[in-house]
């Protein structure tokens, strides 16, 4: 608009200067008339005033626009130069002929300074392709274009320091101006968004090596399979140039020891020396992770002080950070894995995370695998030892007896020892060993000790066989434990004709030495720790010596050695007595006539009883004559050299006329032979064969010499170290000038790689059926998709797992949406999908929808197979019924819940014992007071008993507090149960709450049974508070005893009761909500409970069931949903009742004592009053504060003391503590133990003490006074 207006401005002015311009003209070239009117000078005048008038406004207008021209160039000028984009104009030198302000920054250049300077100055040389190429399609084809480049560093004018534009990517937009002089270039700094997309490629790249490292831990199996497969998995997918997985060993230097590595690495590890201690070479990324435990990095290779030691190798392969992340079992650091990066600075915190939580998911596999490999191993050792200890046992040709070391009572016998004593396995084991061996006790016992004193591990025993007849037998013994119990084996050798057989060695000895003496042998020995020699008469003949001039000695036979051999020989002599093996060296020796002789030498090492070598025996034999041979076949040898080194195979020849061999040396190796050992042959080459082998070869052998064919056989061989190979032979006939055969010549090939891989072809096909039959005996199915066709083959067991009893003519991806419930379709699609896109596995947990119409947890895992090109050709994977798995993951969380809350009761009960405990001390204090007090008989007589009233009833409440802390002592005994409920029923009425109406029905008089008085409480509280609990609102339970006999026809008829009989019963009835039928059978079960999370322990009734079997008795329970439960307890009816026997003494007058009573209480009060209850009954009391002062007073007073009176818990030593140190002063001391716990809980503190009086607080003068009194008849050992 502002443009239009201008122009419309400045054609006016154009138009009005014409008109003046042309009038001027027209009166300077006219002359002045002088007779114009004054009317029309008038109006000239006028007009031009109106024309200056409108030149005047016109000017105005003129310097206006020019104002508002200047600011809006102003406006121009600061919008070019402050555009977040930088623009350039070039040349067609591309010279930069304008630019702003943002362009001189994004170049890192002062404005000032890019004028006329080439744009190519400012881009790395690098990029100077692109930046030609743009130019050239922008000047010559006229097409607008766009490249990006990265600038070189520069100075900007505000910056004195480098910055680092080389980092950067600018965006270049380039179009030729309106003119063709230049053109204009548009600059875009895209460096943060390059680095975004970097980062994101880079974590792209980071979950899916994470994605396939997890699939990995699923389906690897083998530790270093695992290992090899990570490392693959961060190089290729996760883009890092090398990783690589190292474990700490504990030798002294600390080092880190790879196992597994891929990527660039060219030798690193090799010479990389890694520690992990405290050490320059530890200081690194790895060995800083295993020593501390937490990841370590070094984001800048070349300027990490750290990695000095491993900076060279390191750039030089073109690393530049690497992150190291520690391996964990535990608390214990086992290794770590390490990634290198060729960026600076390349793990960001979220890459640092995702491999902080890879290695720890490795880790967990590493531990898994080493877990099931070492419980594999475990296992298989268990069931091989017990394999062949049986077979031992069973097959061992050695008579072998198991007996029992108590009474000598034959547990087991085995063949060998049935057929050696004549009798059968079966009559062997009915025996005693005594019956067998004919020895007296004190004969066994001489032959014993005989044995300990020889040092030998056998004993010799005279032993009768089911004939009759005696034998000598050599016992070896030993102990081993069968089904826990101690047991003794025997192994039995016959010795009775072990003297008829000395002689005869005797004489085979001298046999031996005949036969040396034929074949020109001799014998020598050498004992190792003396270097003593003993050469037989051949060993001087055969080595040239006379006798009678030399010792036979180590130094004499090393001098006989021929100086070429002898540095050999030594050094294999030498290396075999090392090893304690066969000595087997073949020299020649020099005789004293000048004659060279070849010796073969043989040495066997003799072990001694500790199972060290301690001298050679051998044997030297004349071998001369066969190295003769042997250099005469050498010539022959040679001419073979050339066609075996050729044909890679061994060459042979076979003489059909005089059935000479010739073999080259490769056949030797082929046959695994020693050559020179024997001569070549035919029968040598057919022992050679592997005896299932033999026959066949031997047979096309000859049919094909037979025949005059060629030979074709192969067959396997076994070599010297046992292993067997398979050759495969080939032989052409060669004939004379008669056409007969005169001789084979052929090769042998080792074929044995080639047949294993024909064995191992079947043995996979086997494997495969094997595995699938391991599937299906663990109910898994498998399936698997070709891509080509899409068919589906799966399983059986497959089907089964969907509701099919057979296989569906088809199967779809569609059929199998079908059968996943809608709530986990949506899950099940997104994950495929994914897995699909990404040509990746996956692993997936769903319900479905059995045919039957039962939901049921499947477990289903899945994943491509590739082709040698990559390309995806299959899909397979397995499928696995988890319903039963999911439920035990639901009930061992409510298992949990439940433990905590029993926990808690356990804590309850622990409070509520402390608190008993304390508030007995109280009460033996008032207890004690009160009774002192009424032997006075005054007029607060009245009032004291009364007191102590009502401190026996708190006694009374503290037990039963202590029942209900199970601290009680649990003593069964016949009591009435009428009586201990009534004596319960305060409790409970308080327990049940006012709500809740409690009746007693006591129907039968005497209710005598046996049980503790504190189960009568376990049993009474749980069953009423369960009660209660069932109770909503206003209730009724009712409590009644009765008496019932149960006879075989109610037992028979379902009676809770299993034993005939009478039976007390003790009902408890409520009117609460009652209990599901089926729940029923579960009520006992500990844990089970039918309320809400939080409203018990779970424990009640199957603690009421605990006591009740303790009683002999049984327990019905009879329920009804909605009207209320009964619970029926059955004890066996007592025909007596005993007498109290705690806690209840008869109250008597009180006995004068004497005697001196050591008294030791922490308590100050209980101290001063037990002084005086004693002092009151006339004993000498010494009263202690602290066990250190009762000592103290025990060793001032010593033998004077004869009691010591002492509390069990204190805060110096324990009661049974004390009594030990001062019985030590005091010899004869008797000992009364006191405390406010009951006996059974101090009783852990008294384990093992012959002392064994106790009282328990409170307790009264009169009781008191009539156990020391008791104590004080006996003597302190009883």
């Amino acid at each position: 608009m502002a443009k239009k207006q201008q122009s419309n401005n400045s054609a006016t002015t154009a138009k009005l200067k014409t008109l003046a311009e042309e009038h001027l003209k027209f009166n300077q070239s006219s002359t002045l008339d002088y007779s114009t009117s004054s009317e029309e000078i008038l109006r000239l005048n006028n007009e031009l005033s109106v024309h200056q008038i409108d030149l005047e406004r016109q000017q105005d207008e003129l310097l206006k626009s020019g104002s508002e021209l200047k600011k809006s160039v102003v406006r121009y000028a600061e919008f070019f130069d402050f555009a977040p984009l930088g623009y350039l104009s070039l040349d067609r030198d591309s010279r930069i002929l304008e630019a702003n302000l943002t362009a001189s920054s994004m170049l890192g250049v002062a404005h000032s300074r890019l004028q006329g300077v080439y744009f190519k100055a400012f881009v790395i040389p690098e990029d100077y392709a692109v930046v030609d190429a743009l130019l050239k399609q922008v000047f010559t084809e006229r097409v607008p274009g766009s490249i990006e480049v990265r600038p070189v560093a520069g100075k900007t004018e505000n910056s004195h320091t480098q910055s680092a534009l080389s980092l950067r990517t600018l965006r270049i937009d380039a179009a030729m101006r309106d003119t063709d002089y230049g053109f204009r270039i548009i600059l875009s700094d895209i460096s943060e968004q390059k680095q975004r997309d970097n980062e994101l490629q880079r974590m792209t790249r980071a979950l899916r090596a994470i994605n396939e490292c997890n699939q990995a831990l699923i389906h690897c199996t083998d530790e270093r399979e695992l290992l090899d497969t990570i490392c693959s998995i961060m190089v290729k997918t996760g883009g890092y140039r090398m990783a690589w997985v190292g474990y700490a060993e504990h030798d002294k230097e600390k080092n880190v020891r790879p196992v597994a590595q891929a990527g660039f690495e060219n030798g690193y590890l090799q010479t990389a020396i890694i520690s992990w201690a405290d050490v320059e070479h530890g200081h690194g990324p790895t060995g800083t992770a295993i020593r501390t435990g937490i990841p370590s990095a070094s984001r800048n290779i070349l300027t990490d002080p750290l990695f000095k030691p491993w900076h060279k190798n390191a750039i030089l392969r073109g690393y530049a950070s690497v992150l190291s992340v520690p391996l964990r079992d535990g608390n214990a650091v086992f290794g770590v894995i390490t990634m290198y990066s060729d960026h600076p600075d390349a793990f960001d915190t979220e890459e640092f995370n995702l491999l902080t939580a890879l290695a720890q998911n490795l880790a967990y596999g590493i531990t898994m695998l080493r877990t099931r490999k070492a419980r594999e191993l475990a296992e298989e050792e268990r069931r091989q030892s017990e394999s062949r200890y049986r077979s031992l046992f069973q097959n061992s040709h050695t008579a072998m007896l198991i007996i029992d070391q108590q009474d000598g009572t034959i547990v087991d016998a085995n063949p060998a020892a049935a057929s050696f004593y004549g009798w059968t396995q079966e009559e062997l084991c009915r025996m005693n060993i005594k019956q067998i061996d004919q020895l007296t006790d004190q004969e066994i016992q001489a032959e014993m000790q005989l044995a300990s004193t020889e040092n030998r591990n056998f004993f010799l025993f005279r032993h009768r066989l089911a004939d009759g007849s005696l034998r000598d037998v050599e016992v070896y013994s030993g102990t081993i434990t069968i089904e826990q119990t101690p047991l003794l084996y025997l192994a039995l050798h016959d010795i009775t004709e072990r003297k008829h057989a000395e002689f005869q060695l005797i004489e085979k000895h001298k046999r031996f030495t005949q036969a040396l003496e034929a074949t020109h042998a001799c014998v020598w020995e050498v004992v190792l720790e003396t270097n003593e020699n003993i050469w037989s008469d051949e060993t001087w003949e055969l080595y040239g010596l006379e006798r009678g001039d030399n010792k036979p000695s180590h130094e004499l036979w090393q001098s006989s050695v021929h100086p070429l051999d002898r540095e050999r020989v030594f050094k294999d002599v030498t290396d075999a007595v090392n090893r304690e093996s066969v000595i087997a060296v073949e020299y020649r020796i020099n005789l004293s006539d000048g004659a060279v002789r070849w010796l073969m030498v043989r040495g066997k090492p003799l072990f001694d009883e500790k199972g060290k070598v301690n001298r050679y025996l051998g044997t030297s034999i004349d071998i001369t004559e066969r190295k003769q041979i042997e250099n005469m076949f050498l010539e022959k040898q040679q001419r073979f050299t050339q066609a075996l080194e050729a044909s890679h195979a061994g060459v042979w020849e076979w003489d059909m006329k005089t059935g000479a061999n010739i073999w080259s040396d490769e056949i030797w190796e082929l046959y695994g032979l020693e050559r020179g050992t024997e001569k070549p042959s035919h029968e040598l080459w057919r022992r050679s064969i592997y005896p299932d082998d033999r026959i066949e070869a031997v047979r096309n052998v000859l049919n094909a010499a037979k025949n005059a064919s060629p030979m074709n056989v192969e067959y396997r061989v076994i070599h010297l170290d046992g292993t067997v190979h398979w050759l495969m032979g080939r032989g052409m006939p060669l004939f004379d000038e008669k056409g007969k055969v005169a001789r084979y010549i052929g090769t042998n090939i080792d074929i044995t790689e080639r047949k294993e891989i024909e064995i191992e072809r079947e043995k996979l096909m086997k494997s495969i059926e094997g595995f699938q039959a391991a599937l299906a005996i663990r109910h898994i199915g498998w399936w698997e998709l070709d891509l080509s066709d899409h068919v589906v083959r799966r399983s059986l067991e497959h089907e089964r797992i969907f509701g099919y009893e057979s296989l569906r003519p088809h199967w779809t991806y569609e059929i199998f949406l079908d059968h996943i419930i809608p709530d986990d379709r949506a899950m099940v699609e997104n994950q495929f999908k994914n897995a699909v896109e990404k040509l990746a596995d996956w692993n997936i947990e769903c319900r479905i929808r059995h045919t039957d119409g039962e939901v049921r947890w499947i477990w289903a895992v899945g994943g491509y197979q590739f082709d040698t090109s990559g390309n995806a050709i299959r899909m397979s994977g397995i499928i696995q019924d988890i319903t039963h798995r999911k439920l035990l993951e639901v009930e061992k969380e409510g298992l949990h819940e439940r433990l905590f809350q029993a926990q808690k009761m356990q804590v309850v009960g622990q409070l509520a014992g402390g608190i008993a405990h304390d508030f007995n001390n109280m009460l033996q204090v008032i207890l004690g007071h009160t009774e002192l007090a009424l032997q006075h008989h005054d007029s607060s007589y009245e009032d004291l008993k009364a007191i102590q009233k009502a401190a026996n009833h708190s006694a009374e409440l503290t037990g039963q507090l202590l029942g209900f802390a199970r601290r009680q002592t649990v003593s069964a005994r016949i009591i009435d149960l009428n009586s201990s409920v009534e004596e319960m029923l305060p409790i409970l009425r308080r327990l049940i709450g006012e709500n809740i109406m409690l009746i007693w029905l006591p129907n039968v008089k005497k209710a005598l049974v046996k049980l503790d008085p504190s189960q009568i409480i376990r049993i009474l509280t749980n069953v009423c508070v369960n009660a209660r609990d069932a109770i909503s609102d206003t209730g009724t339970i009712t409590i009644e005893t009765n008496t019932i006999h149960v006879d075989n026809a109610k037992i028979n008829a379902g009676n809770t009761c299993l034993r005939p009989g009478d039976y007390i019963t003790l009902s408890i009835t409520d009117n609460g909500h009652g209990i599901d039928e089926q729940l029923l059978p579960h009520i006992l079960e500990p844990f089970f409970t039918t309320k809400a999370v939080g409203k018990g322990s779970d424990m009640g009734l199957a603690t009421v069931y605990g006591s009740v079997k303790q009683g002999n008795g049984f327990i019905g329970i009879e329920s009804e949903k909605g009207k209320g439960t009964r619970i029926i307890i059955y004890l066996p009816l007592q025909r007596k009742q005993t007498q109290p026997i705690e806690g209840v003494i008869e109250e008597q007058g009180l006995q004068h004592g004497n005697g001196t009573i050591l008294l030791v209480e922490d308590q100050p009060d209980i101290l001063q009053l037990c002084r005086k209850m004693l002092e009151h009954q006339g004993f000498i009391v010494l009263a202690a504060s602290s066990p250190l002062k009762a000592i103290e007073r025990a060793k001032k007073y010593k033998a004077k003391i004869d009691l010591l009176v002492t509390d069990v818990i204190m805060p110096e030593m324990n009661g049974r503590d004390l009594f030990n140190k001062i019985a030590a002063i005091c010899p004869k001391l008797h000992v009364l133990y006191m405390s406010g716990f009951t006996a059974d809980y101090i009783g852990k503190h008294l384990a093992g003490d012959r002392a064994t009086n106790f009282i328990e607080k409170p307790f009264s003068m009169t009781a008191l006074s009539q156990i020391i009194q008791d104590i004080l008849k006996k003597k302190p050992e009883e």
